[in-house]
């Protein structure tokens, strides 16, 4: 394409929707198998986007991966913003932003903090999602026009500033922060406890009283990955979570590689009992240490215990299915070192567990697009979903 005789954004003078994608060539990026892909990706995104200024009257801007930010100094009528998966450690709000009414910020891992955000008094709705790397919300408090709150996927939030302020908010919307404990500030919630394993969904209940909120709990996750993180964590396994992130399906990413020399703890036992579909990545290294296979044989078990509900869904990345059926050296060597570890009954399970889960109807990532994968996930947690309305 000649992007010569593209027009330039800041010439398009009475524009006011604008939606800038980062181009990287890779026009069937979601349907290229997982060799295509993860090269592809790699370079696009070590590729910056020029810097311009934007037209004047916008109304609406969203960026997606855009790297730098274009300049806010002229957007005076901007009410809403949307910043998506862009690469930066810190978000400036200027005072020309302070028109805004509805800011997303959603999956810019390295985002560290939001600086003014106090600026912007007129704001009636915030989402922040999977900002691993956040650690506080600097002005929250003093968003005095807030009606609706959406903090998900934030690992590294503890705590909420004190919200007394937010006279006007109507809903709060928390999900997979696991360091979040406690709301502070708003009437009517003062001792009430966040419950991390979830989605929680708290809204006022107007013409009551103004101090009464009507409380949704949802414990139960929709997927539970599983996958050896030096192997598969920046490739097939970031798409997924994100992918089922944007698609509000709840997810638990377990790592491999972050996990201490011990055995399976009570929060992730929850988390396993908790979820529906299972999805293991079996990668070259994905039997070389104990963890994996622990919550392989776990997966098994609530499987084959919930009489039809849960199901497996296995990835092989760059492995063969005779590789997970033992039927090659790769994770058979690696099982007759666990031999020599671990309970010989434990390295059984785990070997029963491999074979079984081998056998069931999953993807080889050589031949399969992560799109296709990704799209009979999203078709099993409804399916699960459905299951579950009818026992309730």
């Amino acid at each position: 394409m000649d992007f010569s005789l593209v027009p330039h954004p800041s010439s398009i003078t009475d524009l006011e929707h604008l939606e800038l994608y980062r181009f990287t060539n890779l026009k069937h990026r979601h349907h290229c198998t997982r060799r295509d892909y993860d090269s592809k990706l790699k370079a696009a995104l070590m590729r910056e986007q020029p810097l311009f200024q934007l037209p004047s009257h916008l109304s609406v801007l969203k960026l997606r991966s855009i790297s730098p930010l274009p300049h806010f100094s002229s957007l005076s009528n901007l009410t809403v913003l949307h910043v998506i998966e862009c690469p930066l450690s810190q978000l400036f709000v200027t005072p020309c932003l302070a028109h805004l009414r509805d800011l997303n910020i959603t999956r810019c891992e390295s985002l560290e903090e939001i600086l003014g955000l106090s600026l912007l008094r007129s704001l009636e709705r915030l989402e922040l999602k999977g900002l691993n790397s956040l650690v506080e919300i600097q002005g929250l408090s003093e968003l005095e026009s807030l009606q609706y709150l959406l903090i998900s996927s934030c690992d590294s939030i503890g705590k909420l500033p004190n919200l007394s302020k937010l006279g006007r908010l109507q809903h709060l919307e928390l999900e997979a922060c696991p360091n979040l404990r406690a709301i502070e500030g708003i009437k009517g919630l003062e001792s009430w406890v966040w419950d991390s394993r979830g989605r929680t969904v708290l809204e006022k209940l107007l013409n009551i009283s103004s101090s009464t909120w009507l409380s949704h709990i949802l414990p139960i996750t929709d997927v539970f990955l599983s996958f050896k993180g030096s192997d598969t964590h920046h490739s097939i396994v970031s798409y997924l979570h994100s992918r089922m992130l944007w698609d509000r399906i709840s997810v638990y990413s377990d790592n491999d590689d972050l996990r201490p020399n011990e055995g399976i703890g009570e929060k992730i036992l929850q988390e396993l009992a908790n979820s529906n579909i299972y999805i293991p990545v079996f990668s070259k290294n994905y039997a070389s240490g104990h963890w994996c296979l622990r919550i392989l044989a776990h997966m098994v078990k609530y499987t084959s215990e919930s009489k039809g509900k849960k199901r497996i869904l296995p990835v092989f990345y760059d492995v063969e299915i005779d590789d997970v059926k033992l039927e090659t050296d790769l994770y058979k060597s690696d099982l007759d070192k666990h031999w020599m570890n671990f309970d010989h009954n434990e390295v059984n399970s785990w070997k029963e567990a491999l074979i079984e889960v081998a056998a069931m109807r999953g993807f080889v990532l050589e031949n399969t697009s992560y799109e296709e994968v990704l799209q009979l996930v999203v078709a099993e947690v409804f399916r699960a979903r459905k299951l579950l309305d009818v026992d309730s």
